[in-house]
């Protein structure tokens, strides 16, 4: 059975928290915040809003990761 297309501004997105790794933060006290918003058939795609304060801090990636920046 087929899903429906889900549409969303990054903006009208309410994001949950999803905080940095405290041993990661170089600076500052960056928030970030997160939510799914699709998933494919098989659990092996999905899409993600996320968003974060200033701050910098040393991402370490678990996945292979396509990011866009707006």
């Amino acid at each position: 059975m087929s899903q429906p297309v889900v549409f969303a501004a990054p903006a009208d997105i309410e994001l949950r928290p999803n905080p940095v790794n405290p041993d990661w933060i170089i600076e500052g006290k960056p928030q970030a915040r997160a939510k799914r918003l699709a998933e494919s058939a098989d659990g092996t795609s999905s899409v993600m809003a996320w968003s974060c304060t200033p701050g910098r801090f040393e991402w370490h990636y678990a996945v292979d990761e396509t990011v866009h920046i707006i």
